[in-house]
């Protein structure tokens, strides 16, 4: 598993595919009733850590999920009782460069999104982002 694949697709509700705003293979769906932490939203983010097509939304929250260790020199991910099992046959591991990341998080967004390949959209209100299930991805952001 690379950083780009840590979130599975998910099929939207068909109910909410009609208020869907679509761009560019992502899914905007309306998450009324949301409520954020102000603290954690994160301002002209990417949706996705890595990759070259991932929008970028004026808002970006993030909530839920999973922590992993990821190490760059290593591409490598580990849960956390991996990592710890790591550290107990190898100790110096701790002085590399793993990092906590989390996965199958679920992405909001709202503001202005740019995508490199379309025209910028405005999501008015919080929209859970989503890969369209249609496309040729099967990641969803993280």
């Amino acid at each position: 598993m690379n950083p780009t694949t840590f979130f599975q697709a998910i099929p939207p509700d068909p109910a909410a595919n009609e208020a869907a705003i679509s761009l560019g293979g992502w899914l905007f769906v309306p998450a009324p009733g949301l409520v954020v932490e102000p603290k954690r939203i994160q301002h002209h983010s990417p949706v996705r850590s890595s990759g070259n097509s991932a929008p970028v939304v004026g808002e970006l929250y993030r909530t839920g999920g999973e922590a992993m260790y990821y190490s760059v020199s290593r591409r490598r991910i580990l849960t956390v009782q991996q990592y710890r099992k790591l550290l107990l046959q190898h100790p110096k591991t701790v002085k590399e460069d793993w990092r906590i990341v989390q996965r199958n998080t679920a992405a909001y967004g709202r503001g202005t999104v740019h995508h490199p390949d379309h025209r910028p959209i405005t999501l008015h209100g919080w929209h859970r982002i989503l890969i369209d299930a249609g496309s040729e991805a099967a990641v969803l952001p993280g």
